[in-house]
């Protein structure tokens, strides 16, 4: 037989098969233990539909945890990293930025705009003004239609 023992038994230790002793306050999990790396770094999804038959660009992207990354600066940084176009208007503090073109699509061609949506809802703040949160799945789309994330 392949595998079996017979007449002696292992024992195994597993410290989690028994409940904690200790106090729930003083067990530490990854979020007290300032300064041990966690083994899943927080990320967030960018993608990048153009309107035609091209598959969609999407990029993983790892952001901070500690501080509160802007998609502008983060998709900036991207786009450069790829080799892709990204042109933008700057309106200052007040307004912020108004993205005008990516890869070869420019606003107002064939009545499409750039325009994005966060976990599937239509963006409520300019791209400089969203602060993006671990997990946040971010669709660009050329499209005429902003109420819709999906064709």
């Amino acid at each position: 037989m392949f595998g079996m023992t017979s007449g002696c038994a292992l024992k195994k230790e597993n410290p989690f098969t028994e409940p904690p002793t200790a106090p729930p306050s003083s067990i530490k999990t990854p979020a007290n233990r300032p300064n041990e790396k966690t083994l899943i770094e927080p990320s967030v999804t960018l993608l990048f539909d153009f309107g035609d038959d091209r598959i969609p660009i999407n990029f993983k992207v790892q952001i901070s945890d500690v501080k509160i990354p802007l998609l502008w600066s983060i998709m900036q940084e991207e786009l450069t990293n790829k080799g892709i176009a990204l042109e933008y208007d700057d309106y200052g503090r007040e307004l912020g930025v108004l993205i005008t073109k990516i890869g070869d699509k420019k606003n107002g061609e064939d009545g499409k705009y750039w325009q994005y949506f966060v976990n599937g809802e239509y963006a409520k703040v300019g791209v400089s003004q969203y602060g993006l949160k671990a997990g946040d799945a971010v669709e660009w789309k050329f499209t005429d239609n902003k109420l819709k994330s999906k064709n």
